[in-house]
């Protein structure tokens, strides 16, 4: 899709995924991906950050060139195209 590179959250489950996963066409109920067009994500460190908002949904943090990016949990089935 000519982007630079991406992050892929594969979210656990009791059920164990096929073998052949693919990262690449992840639905609503595997993960999502969060594209990066810009190059900032190069050697991101990705990790839980709890429920830092308070809504119940737990959250994900995302450090890259000395910035530090929340990306608070939700309900959706959408991806995150632009940071």
């Amino acid at each position: 899709d000519g982007g630079v590179g991406a992050i892929y959250v594969i979210f656990g489950s009791r059920v164990p995924f096929s073998s052949n996963l693919d990262y690449t066409s992840l639905n609503q109920n595997q993960g999502f991906v969060i594209k990066d067009a810009s190059g900032i994500l190069a050697n991101a460190s990705v990790g839980g950050g709890g429920d830092l908002n308070g809504d119940g949904l737990s959250d994900i943090v995302v450090t890259a060139g000395g910035n530090v990016f929340t990306v608070f949990g939700s309900n959706f089935s959408n991806t995150i195209t632009t940071m």
